[in-house]
């Protein structure tokens, strides 16, 4: 049995309140909620990441005072960014293909989608202040001491350069097809 089925402490999570009274709960994000972010809106990312590894290298260490000023930019400049944030943070699964009902915040009409989808909808509704007031409070629970912002951005960073490297060896092995050839991309077998 593995021992991780022993730990008996609860996952932290901190309440974020909406207008109106309600509720909803959020929890830190690991490395694989930021590779599979990263993954998702590379377009967006890949420019502060560049820059971040830049950083990186010319320093020997990453320094959260050079990420900060890129996240925020990021996230002003990218509502989708910062509401699937949220929605990671709350539980939600890019990768789920429940379908569910809810209300379109816009339009007011019952919509059927992906119960990912359907969160990134209500997310994005929210206003800016409980986006930010939730994000914060996932900033609370994913950084502490032992792992402030810099230490989870280059263990992120190792992730992302072990997977691009595997990909780049993986793409370098596979044969590739030759017009008129064979499957194998091998001439001697046309």
């Amino acid at each position: 049995m593995s021992t991780l089925l022993k730990i008996s402490a609860p996952i932290q999570e901190r309440i974020v309140q909406v207008p109106g009274g309600e509720t909803f709960a959020v929890r830190g994000l690991n490395p694989q909620h930021v590779v599979g972010l990263y993954k998702r809106h590379m377009g967006e990312l890949e420019p502060m990441f560049a820059h971040v590894m830049a950083a990186a290298k010319d320093k020997g260490a990453v320094n959260p005072q050079d990420i900060q000023p890129l996240l925020l930019g990021l996230i002003s400049q990218s509502p989708i960014l910062m509401a699937e944030l949220v929605v990671l943070a709350t539980g939600g699964d890019p990768a789920s293909m429940e379908l569910v009902t809810i209300t379109d915040p816009t339009s007011g009409e019952p919509v059927k989608l992906l119960e990912f989808d359907a969160a990134l909808a209500i997310a994005q509704s929210l206003p800016f202040t409980v986006q930010v007031d939730a994000l914060a409070k996932v900033g609370e629970l994913t950084f502490s001491q032992d792992m402030p912002p810099g230490k989870f951005l280059a263990l992120v960073l190792t992730l992302m350069r072990a997977m691009t490297g595997a990909t780049a060896g993986m793409t370098a092995c596979l044969p590739l097809a030759a017009s008129g050839s064979g499957a194998s991309g091998d001439p001697s077998t046309s």
